[in-house]
């Protein structure tokens, strides 16, 4: 075949034209420079800047040659973001990799503290939560927060200091004769001598071991068994509560004093027996409050799940029910020991505690009937008497203050 003419063929020069120039260029003369896309009210258009953005000039130090860069970023008004204003020409402070700005980040603000931000810094920012007390340390700073009750507890701790360390202090013997009768307290007797000449102080110190001693383990006995009956009638109710509490009712209505009298005559008098006695006749209190607790505790949800669970009875009853009824127990029986302190101050006034071991009440009693000629015999040991009990009582309120969540910060 023949080849085509060459004059008919369209050059490359002609080729370019039609491409770049546009039909209606012959029609409406030369093309005009299009404005530039960037151009704005401040001022002329740059090239290669897209509209609406603004220019952020960052500068390099000498030692890398003082170059400048500058990078487009588009408006705040399109993208809702507040821009930091430009201070007399300062550079603007980027923002982090997790577009947080200056006051965003933890530790800008001051009110911050410890605070964390949630989902690696991109949620908002909560505050960490403070451990946990124990209930033994919450219940330690509670008490110690009490100023009554630490009250109360020093003078336990100088009186049972004073009834421990005092007599191999004093070094006398509370039956001994070491002056004549109704000496006035001076300095060879602080506390004078009784109506036989018996050293008072030496007798204060000696009997504040009985006395103490017989409160604290009639209070002891009175806990242990108002704690067994009111536990096992509380608990399983029934006939087997029915009886319980009728005789728990039994020995509510009888005179404390006059039914622990009788027991301790019946039997030989002894620190022993007064105990026994006091603790006796004591402990229906107790057996009343474990009752109504252990009543409110075997309905609750964590005593229904444990029995649920599959643990036994015995094991409900004694490790989970029990250990939360035993705060106001254990308030009833702090306050037990100086109602057992002032019972037996009672049986030895009347002659009924132990007649070899010297006790406040002993003291009291064989000296009644000197006190308008010699007040000190009775005085001395009367205070004895007075301030442990007063601290029991404020260190026994304390503690319920501190067992009991209701009563806090009142």
């Amino acid at each position: 075949p023949k080849p085509p003419d060459a004059s008919s063929a369209p050059s490359p020069d002609s080729r370019a034209a039609s491409e770049v120039t546009p039909p209606e260029a012959s029609r409406n003369g030369p093309p005009k420079e299009a404005a530039s896309p960037e151009a704005s009210s401040d001022g002329p258009a740059k090239r290669g800047r897209p509209a609406g953005a603004t220019t952020i000039r960052l500068e390099t130090p000498d030692s890398f040659g003082g170059r400048s860069l500058s990078v487009s970023a588009p408006q705040a008004a399109e993208t809702g973001r507040r821009e930091p204003p430009n201070d007399g020409g300062e550079a603007e402070k980027a923002d982090d990799q997790f577009g947080r700005g200056p006051g965003d980040r933890p530790g800008d603000r001051p009110d911050e503290g410890e605070d964390v931000e949630a989902f690696g810094g991109l949620g908002p920012a909560v505050s960490r939560p403070e451990p946990a007390w124990s209930p033994t340390r919450e219940f330690l700073a509670e008490f110690a927060s009490n100023r009554t009750g630490l009250a109360g507890l020093a003078l336990l701790a100088i009186m049972a200091l004073a009834v421990t360390a005092g007599p191999s202090i004093r070094g006398l013997d509370p039956f001994d004769i070491v002056s004549a009768p109704f000496m006035p307290p001076d300095r060879a007797t602080p506390f004078g001598a009784d109506y036989v000449g018996r050293d008072v102080l030496a007798g204060t110190l000696h009997g504040g071991r009985a006395s103490l001693a017989v409160g604290l383990s009639a209070a002891a006995l009175t806990a242990a068994i108002g704690l067994t009956v009111g536990v096992l009638g509380g608990w399983f109710g029934g006939k087997l509560d029915a009886v319980l509490t009728k005789t728990t009712e039994f020995f509510q209505v009888l005179p404390t004093l006059l039914f622990a009298m009788v027991l301790v005559s019946v039997f030989s008098p002894s620190l022993r027996t007064v105990a026994l006695a006091i603790g006796a006749t004591s402990w229906m209190n107790v057996a009343r409050l474990a009752r109504a607790e252990m009543m409110r505790l075997k309905n609750l949800d964590f005593v229904s799940s444990a029995a649920a669970s599959g643990a036994s009875g015995l094991y409900v009853m004694t490790r989970v029910a029990l250990p939360n009824a035993l705060p106001p127990i254990i308030v009833q029986a702090a306050f037990d020991v100086s109602w057992a302190i002032l019972l037996e101050g009672s049986l030895s006034y009347l002659g009924l505690g132990d007649p070899n071991r010297m006790s406040w009440g002993l003291i009291i009693g064989q000296n009644k009937n000197y006190v308008l000629d010699a007040w000190w015999t009775v005085v001395f040991p009367g205070a004895a008497i007075f301030l442990s009990v007063l601290g029991v009582c404020l260190a026994g309120d304390a503690l319920n203050d501190a067992l009991n969540p209701r009563l806090r910060r009142r």
